[in-house]
């Protein structure tokens, strides 16, 4: 691998850095929870130190992706917290496969990889959401809704043998 290529790579890892900071940044600031927002701040501030790392490298200074800062914001939004941290560690776990093409040119690649592999996946366990403690309760009334929604046209088919008005009984329970 040539140096233009080595330097292309650091800087597309250096642009992901920076935006993840900047994401973390913004949803810790939107987040009402106090455990959360300080979990998500020492996420950003990792971040950031990533990004001054691979910048010691290219001595460029780049500027985050504004639309993937909007998604991840507005994911956070309407889907919640977790699910909007988890689709964004997919996007960095691809990230990590590349860390490893310059692992032999810069010896801090490997530490960065070890840290985004610890800090984050530790970091976002600890990750409080009410939403996901009533996720359980949810899928077993559901469940429970179904059975017996099938139970009473299963009844109502033997009972009637009219479609019609076995139809609009199913449609009334």
């Amino acid at each position: 691998m040539d140096e233009k290529e080595i330097k292309d790579k650091l800087l597309i890892f250096q642009k992901n850095e920076i935006t993840e900071y900047v994401i973390y940044k913004k949803i810790a600031k939107s987040t009402k929870d106090e455990s959360n927002k300080k979990v998500l701040e020492k996420i950003a501030d990792e971040e950031l130190k990533h990004y001054n790392i691979w910048k010691s490298y290219t001595n460029i200074d780049v500027k985050p992706n504004k639309a993937k800062i909007h998604f991840y914001v507005f994911l956070s939004k309407i889907l919640g917290l977790t699910f909007s941290l988890k689709l964004m560690e997919k996007g960095e776990e691809r990230a990590q496969v590349n860390y490893k093409d310059v692992f032999d040119v810069i010896p801090e690649a490997q530490m960065i990889e070890e840290q985004e592999q610890e800090h984050e996946a530790e970091l976002l366990s600890m990750i409080e959401e009410e939403k996901l403690n009533y996720v359980g309760s949810i899928v077993l009334g559901l469940n429970d809704a179904l059975v017996e929604l099938t139970g009473a046209l299963a009844g109502l088919t033997f009972a009637l043998q009219n479609g019609v008005l076995i139809a609009s009984s199913g449609l009334i329970t």
